[in-house]
């Protein structure tokens, strides 16, 4: 297993943008369809248009006899047949106001001819071809010297005259949706680049690795709920075949395999800010730890935090806090679990004033790993405790926690960098995965393993044979590797 720390990179790569559309396609998928839908409207309530187009062909000028026909200059002619002049002409033609003729003319010249096409659209079918034919006849009666005679002037013929439209030329319902598609994408996409942008929430596995530039070990879906009462409230040890199960196994895996290469007996577990789920990852690290023949010490350094001895189902009326305190021995705190080569030492009641938990720490660890072959401490956050950072210089390995819903970036990679400025050895992290599937529901990944009926539980002590086969579920080869 490479435990080198991934770069942070300076900018995005594709895939990265790639994840922020995926994560935010109901965003984008909204301004598009609020975009398309307004266009639609819109177009709807504008009423139907019609376009009728006589064509014009320009002759060339008249030159003396011998010389080469002078092509006429088709922008020019475009310019008078939107002149002044010539809508003049074709308003005394049509006995209309000269302001209500020229909104609905359009003159165009086709690329390399001499042809003016002279369009007129309007809501009236009937108006529009008689408007197109008195534009194109006033211009032809302005070129023939009709109204300035000029003798040099290009001839002007209709070769193709106005027809009445069928059908309406507008509203363009393909043009001005397809813009409306444009537009609407082109918002959703900056949309959700600048909230991803301004969100600080961890986007997951990959997202944990950059900002702490430590590999993540596991990532563990979290469940609906914890059972209370008789039953198991460890998820490895009420339902051994479930996804929650084989994540901490896997996570085993790892912490063994780096515990080996270092020589490393003591294990630090702590978050940046709050306390989700590191005590519940803690508890069911320290089981599987166990179940693999390991003899394992858990210790709660968490004055604040009573979660663990509820996991574990142990008394917390003493604990570190009266060891610390000179209140009980530490062999009195030290309590068994139920499960084989599980020990643990609960936090206690209530932390004494100027109660340091480091100066505890430092003095029980080395009894505590005469007893044990691993010494797990689930310590208070990184970001909220000065202890923790104490704690994390003399011990040998840190396990930083954080949450998918719960965590931010901005905490892990300031935890990071506190750790690692403390003399700390961070060889990785855990992803408690928003997932909120019950226990029984068993979802693999990679096809590990086969699922079993939601009550089949193994009891504490049950499952104690080593490696990572408890609870019937076979060694994967990619795993096998790291055995």
């Amino acid at each position: 297993m490479s435990t080198t720390p991934p770069e942070r990179s300076g900018g995005r790569a594709p895939a990265a943008y790639a994840t922020v559309l995926r994560r935010y396609a109901l965003l984008v998928l909204a301004f598009t369809l609020a975009a398309v839908g307004t266009a639609y409207g819109i177009t709807r309530t504008q009423p139907p248009e019609y376009t009728s187009v006589e064509t014009v062909v320009v002759e060339p000028r008249a030159v003396p006899k011998g010389a080469a026909p002078q092509a006429p200059d088709m922008g020019t002619e475009r310019e008078i047949a939107t002149s002044g002049s010539v809508a003049a002409l074709a308003a005394k033609a049509l006995r209309a106001p000269l302001a209500d003729l020229t909104q609905g003319l359009s003159v165009k010249v086709p690329v390399d001819t001499h042809v003016l096409r002279f369009a007129y659209t309007s809501s009236n079918p009937q108006e529009a071809r008689w408007r197109a034919s008195a534009f194109a006849n006033a211009y032809i009666k302005y070129r023939s010297g009709q109204a300035k005679p000029d003798e040099s002037s290009p001839k002007a013929t209709v070769i193709t005259p106005a027809s009445l439209p069928d059908t309406p030329s507008g509203p363009n319902y393909p043009l001005n949706l397809g813009v409306a598609l444009l537009v609407g994408l082109v918002l959703g996409v900056v949309t959700a680049v600048v909230r991803d942008r301004f969100d600080d929430r961890l986007r997951g596995a990959r997202d944990l690795e950059l900002q702490t530039r430590a590999p993540t070990l596991a990532s563990v879906p979290s469940t609906w709920r914890l059972p209370s009462g008789p039953s198991a409230p460890l998820a490895i040890l009420r339902a051994p075949q479930s996804a929650t199960s084989e994540a901490f196994r896997y996570l085993r895996t790892k912490v063994l395999h780096v515990a080996s290469t270092r020589d490393a007996q003591t294990l630090v577990l702590t978050s940046a800010v709050g306390h989700h789920g590191r005590a519940v990852c803690a508890a069911n690290l320290a089981a599987a730890l166990a179940l693999s023949g390991k003899r394992v010490i858990l210790v709660c350094a968490d004055s604040h935090q009573r979660e663990l001895a509820r996991l574990l189902s142990v008394d917390n009326s003493i604990g570190l806090v009266d060891v610390a305190s000179w209140h009980a021995p530490l062999d009195r705190a030290l309590l068994g679990t139920g499960i084989d080569r599980l020990q643990a030492v609960p936090p206690g009641l209530a932390a004494p004033p100027g109660y340091v938990l480091a100066d505890t720490m430092r003095a029980i660890l080395p009894t505590l790993c005469r007893d044990a072959d691993l010494v797990l401490v689930d310590a208070p956050p990184v970001l909220s405790s000065a202890d923790t950072a104490a704690i994390v210089a003399f011990t040998d390995m840190t396990l930083l926690v954080a949450h998918t819903r719960h965590s931010s970036r901005s905490a892990v990679r300031t935890a990071s960098v506190e750790i690692e400025q403390a003399g700390g050895r961070l060889i990785g992290s855990v992803l408690i995965a928003d997932q909120r599937m019950p226990l029984r529901w068993v979802t693999p990944p990679r096809g590990l393993f086969i699922g079993v009926p939601g009550n089949q539980r193994s009891r504490p002590g049950e499952a104690t044979g080593p490696g990572p086969g408890d609870g019937g579920i076979p060694v994967t080869p990619a795993d096998s590797g790291h055995r």
